[in-house]
């Protein structure tokens, strides 16, 4: 993971070596498949626009390279710099769309479960 692209502190931040756990943040838990704008739909998926960053990423590894795509858009690391942030609070900052951020993230989680 030497992509001169990313930040330098990329190179130090290690989702994999993260000591906090994220049992410990008190975020909600899902486990369902579809990504959608109604309310009630989303209680059902398994990426929610409250999650932060690190929940994400901890329970879905594979959603991580889709933060790295979104990177070049929000102009910095998402990782590095909002690990802790919901991912509403990242679309707001970086100017993403919210709807394609989270989907684009549960069709990651869906196809690392193997229920593509």
């Amino acid at each position: 993971m030497n992509d001169r692209s990313r930040p330098p502190a990329c190179e130090r931040v290690r989702i994999n070596d993260a000591s906090i756990d994220p049992g410990r943040l008190k975020l909600p838990i899902t486990d369902a498949l579809t990504m959608t704008s109604d309310p009630e739909k989303r209680k059902n998926s398994p990426i929610r626009p409250e999650m932060t960053v690190l929940d994400v990423v901890s329970r879905h590894r594979g959603t991580e390279s889709v933060f790295h795509r979104y990177d070049e858009q929000a102009g910095e690391c998402i990782c590095c710099r909002a690990l802790f942030d919901s991912l509403e609070d990242v679309a707001k900052r970086y100017g993403l769309d919210l709807e394609r951020f989270l989907r684009d993230l549960a069709v990651a989680a869906r196809e690392e479960d193997g229920q593509e």
